[in-house]
């Protein structure tokens, strides 16, 4: 699910960026930027994408290395965005082919002038790069394919690009051949065919997701969306990762912009140890979306995104990835060779500047020691190989919280409630406040007819019951205190109400707390919950076995 680009939100058109692209090195270090946008004629911006083309051509193009197809899904990104999202792709250091597959799910923004097929200036942005990436003048690595929904499903034509120019030619002149292909491109696809019905709606983020790939050759997948931008190394980082690993989905670590937008969940996400990729995977998309990377066949394995109109809410990277969890599992079973693990590995967090990537193996056992359900690391979020863009009216924002609880409820049901160990004697609930509650009143009758009680810290909550009789069969559960808890257990208490926070509000304010009355670090209003994680040891349990966090 995009936090960002493709679904049925136009985008706001920013003014185009004088940043550069740093094509030289993928250190964490490196500045983020972008190319020059390729659509004014201003001296500048010529000179800017003369030097971008110059520096794409020089990369030896090293032909045993596996092509990877660039996955750029788009609805409204605005021509300045695109300009960027598709400069960083030249700017790739990675020596293989380069396939860029954009996918125009009927963009109609105002930018656009209010038309699709081709008449548009996000549509003609894509047309504009697709043409260039197949000229030969950034070298013999790069191509595209783009096709468009509202195009009659032809692609941009052969004939509409340039032939193959040296670097030094396509310094000498940098707009004049591009406006020729643009214009080439633009009336090729305007004479497409388009349905008789009128505009076809936006399909939605998994529609143009499955689309893109669909009409991609390579071997490995990169996704990008249309308002992010790439650091020089990530193609190179994350296709190294995937020849080890083939069968998982490689994320990376990335920046958010505008900066602080995201704060808490940049740094939780950048600092997920090779346990917690897996052990927190009902909590959140632990690697998200903007930033996979996989090979085809483990695409083809899930079988792709699920396709929902965009006003239902789709949730098609929660899906997907709790998917291709699953298969990892039901692959899995007890093999313990050590060959087959470490080709089994199911997720990957690459970094931009470590000597070894991070890889969540399934099963929740390790030896790095940080289980603990989801303190975050102390990684450095600079530390990236992606600018990930957050913008108003992104897909997520159509998603309720309701449907991301349901759909991460039943796939636990179905993999974790269904285990023998928590079939019998039953299983506990940790937290009689709202997320659990809600937890409870989401599983099927069967599930919760085996929730043994719900367990708890608050001395106002502990030896009541939790009811719900508008529930069929009605729900009438016991609340205890937590080290009267039996059973498996499922914690349901956000963390980072909790504990996460503890360490956030910093010690003196802590201590003034305290000495008012009032408590450690807080969830669900509760005292004493700062000590959520040292309360959850304390009954001995196996994290990824008997004990798993789910908020």
């Amino acid at each position: 699910m995009k936090r960002g680009s493709s679904g049925g939100t136009a985008h706001p058109t920013p003014a185009p960026k004088a940043a550069r692209i740093d094509g030289g090195s993928s250190s964490a270090a490196a500045e983020l930027s972008v190319a020059a946008p390729l659509g004014p004629p201003a001296e500048a911006a010529a000179a800017a994408e003369a030097a971008l083309l110059s520096r794409a051509a020089s990369v030896a193009h090293d032909a045993a290395l596996p092509r990877v197809s660039v996955i750029v899904p788009a609805h409204n990104p605005g021509a300045a965005w695109l300009d960027e999202c598709l400069g960083s792709v030249l700017a790739q250091t990675y020596g293989g082919a380069i396939e860029v597959s954009i996918f125009d799910d009927a963009s109609d923004d105002a930018s656009n002038g209010g038309g699709g097929g081709g008449g548009g200036a996000s549509t003609q942005a894509m047309q504009r790069w697709a043409a260039l990436f197949n000229s030969g003048r950034a070298g013999p690595r790069f191509s595209a394919v783009c096709r468009g929904s509202r195009w009659g499903g032809g692609p941009v034509p052969a004939a509409a690009a340039a032939p193959p120019r040296s670097p030094a030619a396509a310094g000498a002149s940098a707009h004049g051949a591009d406006e020729v292909v643009v214009a080439a491109a633009a009336a090729a696809a305007a004479a497409l065919p388009t349905s008789s019905a009128g505009p076809a709606p936006a399909g939605g983020i998994g529609f143009s997701k499955n689309s893109a790939v669909r009409q991609s050759s390579g071997s490995l997948l990169v996704f990008l969306d249309a308002d992010d931008v790439m650091l020089p190394g990530r193609v190179a980082k994350q296709a190294a990762a995937l020849r080890a690993h083939p069968l998982a989905i490689a994320g990376c670590t990335w920046r958010r912009t505008p900066a602080g937008s995201s704060a808490y969940w940049e740094r939780w996400a950048n600092g997920l140890s090779s346990r917690q990729l897996w052990l927190q995977q009902y909590r959140e998309v632990t690697l998200p979306m903007p930033t996979w990377a996989m090979a085809r066949a483990a695409f083809e394995r899930v079988g792709g995104f699920e396709e929902r109109p965009p006003a239902s809410g789709e949730a098609e990277d929660l899906r997907f990835f709790l998917r291709h969890c699953e298969l990892h599992e039901e692959g899995a079973g007890e093999e313990e060779e050590a060959a087959a693990a470490t080709a089994a590995v199911p997720l990957l967090l690459v970094r931009a500047s470590s000597a070894e990537d991070t890889a969540g193996a399934g099963g929740g056992a390790g030896d790095d020691g940080d289980g603990g359900g989801g303190a975050e690391g102390a990684e450095d979020a600079t530390d990236a190989l992606l600018l990930y863009r957050w913008s108003p009216g992104s897909g997520c924002s159509r998603v309720h919280r309701r449907q991301l609880l349901r759909i991460r409820a039943a796939a636990f049901e179905r993999r974790v409630l269904s285990s023998p160990s928590w079939r019998d004697p039953g299983f506990t609930i940790w937290g009689a406040g709202r997320d659990g509650r809600n937890f409870l009143n989401e599983l099927s009758a069967e599930a919760r007819s085996r929730v043994l009680a719900m367990c708890d810290v608050d001395p106002k909550k502990v030896g009541t019951r939790y009811t719900n009789w508008r529930a069929t069969p009605p729900i009438d559960v016991p609340v205890v205190h937590f080290s009267e808890a039996k059973g498996p257990v499922v914690v349901c208490v956000s963390l980072r109400r909790g504990t996460e926070q503890q360490s956030a509000r910093g010690g003196q304010q802590q201590q003034q707390q305290q000495q008012a009355g009032d408590g450690a670090a807080r969830s669900d209003g509760c005292p004493g919950s700062g000590d959520l994680l040292q309360n959850v040891s304390s009954l001995n349990l196996q994290e990824g076995r008997d004990l798993w966090f789910f908020t």
